[in-house]
């Protein structure tokens, strides 16, 4: 098939879909993010859940305290 792509085997109710559908590869130029660190809680609160990260320890837990300390409520 044109691309390279395996060919699908389907049973007869999607052949007339699927010669419709088309395959492509898209590629991302950029990438943005939305973070949300608690940064709408109280300081009290933001404490004790950094606390807690500190306290638990992996590492996702680390870089999510690092981000959340960055931009806290100080």
């Amino acid at each position: 098939p044109q691309g390279g792509y395996n060919t699908i085997k389907v049973n007869e109710q999607y052949k007339k879909v699927l010669k419709a559908t088309m395959v492509c590869k898209v590629e991302i130029k950029t990438l943005s993010a939305k973070i949300k660190c608690a940064q709408h809680k109280s300081s009290e609160i933001q404490k004790k859940i950094m606390d807690n990260l500190k306290n638990r320890g992996s590492s996702q837990d680390e870089k999510s305290l690092y981000i959340m300390e960055k931009f806290s409520n100080k």
